[in-house]
């Protein structure tokens, strides 16, 4: 059933390169053009610095391979708002990544089911 959704960065980055990672019925669902599939920007940063840190290895630089592939799939990308930012104050303390916290904001911002391996 078509919805919308914000991907985590790791299924984001499994979209780059390892599909099979990600559950074909998730998979289905999002190629649904019915569907809309947004990425953070924060997903952006969290790449990059993993990136350069050398804990990610990907087929080419985040700066060339992300915007090739999320113009593939057609996601939106989420920029980081005020919004979300302040949201932080009023998200229980369950979950410690500064990343994860900062995406389960907007995806209550966006009216947005978070698609992620983690146990949110």
């Amino acid at each position: 059933m078509p919805g919308t959704y914000l991907l985590d960065t790791a299924p984001l980055i499994y979209l780059m390169g390892e599909e099979e990672s990600v559950p074909a019925t998730v998979r289905r669902e999002l190629a649904d053009p019915k569907t809309e599939v947004f990425y953070s920007q924060i997903s952006l940063w969290e790449i990059q610095m993993k990136y350069q840190l050398g804990k990610l290895s990907m087929s080419d630089e985040p700066a060339v391979l992300l915007p090739r592939e999320v113009a593939r799939y057609g996601f939106t990308q989420l920029d980081l708002t005020d919004a979300a930012i302040y949201g932080l104050s009023r998200l229980p303390p369950v979950h410690q990544d500064p990343f994860d916290r900062i995406l389960i904001v907007q995806a209550k911002l966006t009216g947005s089911t978070l698609v992620s391996p983690d146990k949110i």
